[in-house]
């Protein structure tokens, strides 16, 4: 199909085992140069990954027969999308199956329940996370690459820029998330383009590190 695969539409995906980390990364980086979110190249490589431990990533029946294995329909559409797109690149072909989803409904915490684990939380810096978290119902890949640039301390408003493509958004934060924030600020004085809530037990994912530790 046009705009993916080799220029001369032949496929260039080797056959050989050790060469497939390397067959996964190049779909990731054209779906990067395609304008694909960070955190969306992660699941994508997840799955990936995980279908290539069970099964061969050049042969679809073999990876249709793992997919089958699954009895959450929402995790077998996971799992053929992110093959779907490796399909594409390597111009394998195959008919990508379509599974009805299942709702779950949500269950919606008690306001009270949610004050008691913000209150105990021993860090300021994860009570504040959870207080803007509350406040403004961002997602937490939202939450994690929030910078200083994002944030107006005087008004106590939030610039999101939404991971799912959505429309920027301007959020207020409450007086007592907005005291917690400008004291956690104060002590860890963060960069202006340094991702404040950034866990340094889980570094961001990039395609970089990826390839770093295929090779």
């Amino acid at each position: 199909m046009a705009g993916f695969g080799p220029a001369d539409g032949s496929s260039n995906l080797p056959r050989a085992t050790s060469t497939k980390p390397q067959a996964i990364l190049n779909v990731l980086i054209h779906l990067h140069s395609r304008g694909y979110a960070e955190s969306t190249l992660k699941g994508i490589s997840k799955k990936l990954r995980q279908l290539n431990r069970y099964s061969d990533l050049v042969n679809p029946e073999t990876v249709l027969k793992y997919i089958s294995t699954k009895d959450n329909p929402n995790t077998k559409n996971l799992l053929a999308s992110a093959y779907n797109h490796f399909a594409r690149y390597h111009q394998i072909q195959w008919d990508k199956p379509v599974y009805r989803k299942t709702d779950s409904p949500i269950k919606v915490p008690l306001e009270e329940n949610v004050d008691y684990i913000i209150n105990g939380s021993k860090s300021l810096k994860r009570k504040v996370a959870y207080g803007i978290l509350k406040d403004t119902g961002i997602r937490p890949i939202e939450l994690h690459n929030l910078t200083l640039e994002n944030i107006d301390l005087e008004r106590g408003l939030i610039y999101i820029k939404s991971a799912k493509h959505g429309n920027p958004r301007t959020l207020k934060l409450k007086s007592q998330t907005l005291a917690n924030l400008r004291l956690s600020i104060a002590r860890i004085k963060p960069t202006l383009h340094e991702q404040i809530f950034a866990s340094p037990e889980r570094p961001t994912w990039t395609l970089s590190k990826y390839y770093s530790s295929q090779i």
